[in-house]
């Protein structure tokens, strides 16, 4: 079996292209307050690897 990471940040679609997930609390990720949603498919993808770069690296609070 293959050892498999869990990013805890993830892309879904939303109501008009593609929002950040955290799979801690199942929210809409916010970054300076902003909610990351209707984004482009790119930039939420970019975003979350973003984000789940710093989670890596030990770096707890990352959006509120």
């Amino acid at each position: 079996m293959e050892n498999q990471v869990l990013e805890r940040y993830v892309v879904r679609p939303a109501e008009q292209g593609h929002r950040i997930v955290d799979v801690w609390t199942g929210q809409t990720v916010k970054i300076a307050a902003v909610p990351q949603d209707d984004l482009s498919e790119a930039e939420a993808q970019r975003t979350a690897k973003m984000l789940n770069d710093r989670a890596a690296k030990g770096e707890r609070k990352i959006h509120e």
